[in-house]
């Protein structure tokens, strides 16, 4: 299962193999990564990248393996590249490659934790990560991206900041921090100026960064800032021109401009690159457009495509219900009216819980709660997520356990669903001893 939060982190394939590693959880005061106890060429490239320079950093790697490639720690230097550009498997290759020539076992599973806690494993070395911070033995920046990635998922937003601000004095060069600030400033609903000033922080540094100008483009479109923010996709379309989101809120944008011919056209393209599972978002948007112009047989006809594939998008289903009121369709109207209501209702729910995790990410209960509206919401891949996260904390959480239960039997594996209800059982019985 792949780690799948606000900021879709991850690192690549290599998340399975990494589940053979062994780790040493041991004293890191063995090692002292510090500038200058690794080797000169080594150093140079992490500066590099961290700086922004990453072809010279790339450059100076291949030159390294080709001027010594018995050197253990060109491979290891190579490896570390490879993580930086989440090409896992690479990276465990290379890693490999490093070991057999005799790499220090301890600079491996150094690399090796950075890597764990980029995949959805990561809380199982998140304590040692923070203590090789805090003592100046871990291999920077990648320590403090990874601990920082982890807060965010987990909602320790208070947490993360510092955390992006250390990243940020350790690799000024990389846009990914500023992106990620960015985008939990948008999460809170904050003013939209430190939103653009992160995003644009993020182009100075790299202009062909696709996260940070298609956050900056969504941003200004959500402010109503048309103009601009069709220029930023403009230039989106120069660099991908293939990716569906980008024309999905290209499409988006041409509506609120009020140009709906080229909006259908925009729409018609992101349809025809966009995945099986993500094709309802393209339907819900042109049918909004089409019920906005008055077209309203065209606009049930996408908006019927789209609630087909998303039952529990509440807004969809008010759109859906108003569009077949105005076409005098009321028995099909009506539940689909109440149905948009009672999933507002859910929504408002789960707006709440998260408030609660940002101010009180331990509170398990709020977790298990979120874990158990995904699963009854059809959003199964979070769910899990979401109940895996509260059990690390909770290991005998019953109500997580319980609501574990009744998702395995759902899908038909009635072991796992037995395990799960025997653990909420085994807590209960606990907390009210027979005799």
């Amino acid at each position: 299962m792949s780690r799948v939060g606000w900021l879709g982190i991850g690192l690549g394939g290599a998340t399975v193999l990494l589940g053979s590693l062994v780790l040493f959880a041991g004293s890191t005061s063995w090692l002292t990564l510090r500038r200058g106890s690794l080797s000169w060429d080594h150093q140079a490239i992490v500066d590099q990248w961290a700086g922004g320079d990453r072809e010279e950093a790339r450059r100076r790697v291949r030159a390294w393996l080709e001027r010594t490639p018995d050197d253990p720690l060109a491979w290891f230097a190579s490896a570390r590249l490879a993580v930086w550009e989440d090409r896992g498997q690479t990276a465990l290759d290379h890693l490999a490659r490093a070991e057999e020539r005799g790499l220090d076992r301890r600079l491996g599973e150094s690399l090796k934790r950075i890597m764990l806690a980029r995949s959805d494993r990561g809380r199982e070395v998140e304590a040692m990560l923070a203590t090789q911070v805090a003592d100046g033995t871990a291999l920077e920046p990648d320590a403090t991206a990874a601990l920082a990635r982890l807060a965010i998922a987990d909602f320790r937003l208070k947490q993360a900041q510092p955390l992006l601000d250390r990243w940020i004095r350790l690799a000024p060069g990389d846009p990914t921090p500023w992106v990620w600030r960015a985008d939990i400033l948008r999460r809170a609903d904050a003013e939209l100026d430190p939103i653009l000033e992160a995003y644009t922080r993020a182009l100075e540094l790299d202009p062909a960064c696709q996260k940070a100008r298609l956050g900056l483009a969504e941003a200004l479109l959500n402010a109503h800032r048309n103009d601009e923010a069709e220029a930023q996709f403009q230039t989106l379309l120069e660099q991908a021109a293939d990716r569906f989101e980008i024309w999905l809120s290209f499409g988006r944008n041409a509506v609120e401009a009020g140009r709906f011919e080229e909006a259908a056209t925009r729409f018609e393209r992101a349809l025809s690159l966009a995945p099986e599972g993500r094709r309802g978002e393209v339907h819900a948007e042109w049918g909004r457009m089409e019920a906005r112009r008055g077209q309203l047989e065209a606009a049930r006809e996408q908006l019927q495509s789209a609630w087909e594939t998303s039952p529990y998008d509440a807004d969809l289903a008010g759109s859906l219900g108003r569009v077949l009121r105005a076409l005098g369709r009321e028995a099909e109207a009506r539940p689909l009216l109440e149905r948009a209501e009672l999933l507002r209702r859910d929504q408002r729910r789960l707006d709440e819980l998260r408030a609660r995790l940002v101010s009180h990410p331990e509170d398990v209960d709020a977790s298990s709660e979120v874990a158990r509206w995904m699963f009854d919401h059809g959003r199964d891949a979070e769910g899990l997520i979401w109940a895996e996260r509260t059990l690390e904390r909770a290991p005998d959480h019953a109500a997580t356990h319980r609501c574990l239960a009744t998702y395995y039997d759902r899908i038909g594996q009635p072991g796992l669903a037995n395990h799960h209800r025997e653990r909420a059982a085994l807590k209960i019985n606990q907390a009210h001893p027979k005799g």
